[in-house]
């Protein structure tokens, strides 16, 4: 069953008449197939079915999770008004030396790390951002206070 532990490795070598050596590299080559995973120190389980991610369907993370039976979480990590990049100024179409709101968030399915995502935004289009929840839906508050909805979306 999906998050069931399976035996320590010992314990497998033993049950299949190998060794341990072998076993890990089994163990290794079902956890590159998305079979199991390892957790530090605690051992490795059983992987969930993979979620169904439909990049032509709009729908922010926490939806797209929660509809498949899982449960999303987001964490802020950072949220600050910041000197942009060039790299930055250049793709928001801002005067190079530009400040901006960088929002970097980690994100979580069923209590396992998944992403990292760094927000960029111009401050002019989004005043008072800073004071919101940001471990809630960007995508959402976007809509709710700023009236913005995605038209185009770009991954890197």
């Amino acid at each position: 069953a999906p998050g069931s532990k399976l035996p320590a490795e010992r314990k497998l070598s033993e049950l299949f008449g190998t060794t341990r050596i072998t076993v890990r590299e089994a163990l290794l080559q079902l956890e590159a197939q998305g079979q199991i995973y390892r957790e530090e120190r605690r051992g490795w389980f059983v992987s969930p079915p993979r979620l169904a991610y439909n990049l032509m369907q709009r729908s922010h993370f926490h939806a797209m999770v929660s509809a498949q039976g899982r449960v999303p979480s987001t964490e802020v990590i950072s949220a600050r008004l910041q000197p942009a990049s060039a790299a930055v100024c250049a793709w928001l179409q801002l005067p190079a030396l530009s400040s901006v709101i960088q929002i970097c968030r980690s994100r979580r399915i069923d209590g396992r790390l998944v992403l990292y995502v760094e927000h960029y935004l111009n401050p002019q289009y989004f005043p008072g951002i800073l004071a919101f929840d940001l471990n809630q839906s960007i995508t959402e508050l976007y809509a709710r206070h700023y009236d913005l909805h995605y038209g185009r979306v770009r991954f890197e």
